[in-house]
């Protein structure tokens, strides 16, 4: 990282479990140039020109947008655009995070004790659900990893297209 934005390029090709962000050198190729420097600025046009265009073609209904915080993704600039953009849009704080795998237990925010004491929790808030809650969490589940699909295949297919995959995108 470095003043004033963020490098494309991390430190190596995994940063470990519960890492976050751009993980390959190729991974922020698809929307920066290489080299770029993701300021809130460069952050805000690949949202508004590429992102939301893409989403509003492919999901009309709507997804919800998640952010971590990175500086860019945290700036009164790119945090009032998905506000106001987004169809449901809930910043860096909100659970569940934008984790990359899409692995709630990496937050979990309510420390238990013992593994017994959280197996109760889990058996009290499973009872509580309402049917129509667990339907609509597997459909919004089931849209996410639909954008997860969709973002991997244009990974795939970016190099039979020699060029950037916001062009395309």
């Amino acid at each position: 990282r470095g003043t004033g934005g963020v490098s494309y390029k991390t430190s190596g090709a995994d940063n470990g479990p519960g890492s976050r962000g751009v993980k390959r050198e190729e991974d922020a190729t698809l929307l920066f140039k290489a080299g770029e420097k993701i300021r809130k600025e460069t952050y805000y046009k690949v949202l508004r020109y590429t992102v939301l265009p893409w989403l509003k073609a492919n999901y009309p209904e709507g997804i919800v947008w998640t952010q971590d915080g990175t500086p860019s993704h945290t700036s009164d600039l790119c945090h009032k655009f998905c506000t106001a953009n987004m169809a449901h849009f809930w910043p860096k704080d909100k659970w569940p995070s934008s984790l990359p795998d899409l692995d709630p237990e990496e937050d979990n925010r309510t420390p238990h004790p013992n593994v017994d004491a959280l197996k109760a929790t889990i058996r009290t808030e499973w009872d509580n659900m309402s049917e129509e809650f667990l339907i609509n969490s597997c459909k919004a589940f089931h849209v996410v990893w639909k954008v997860s699909l969709k973002l991997k295949e244009a990974t795939s297919s970016e190099s039979a297209h020699k060029g950037p995959a916001h062009k395309f995108c």
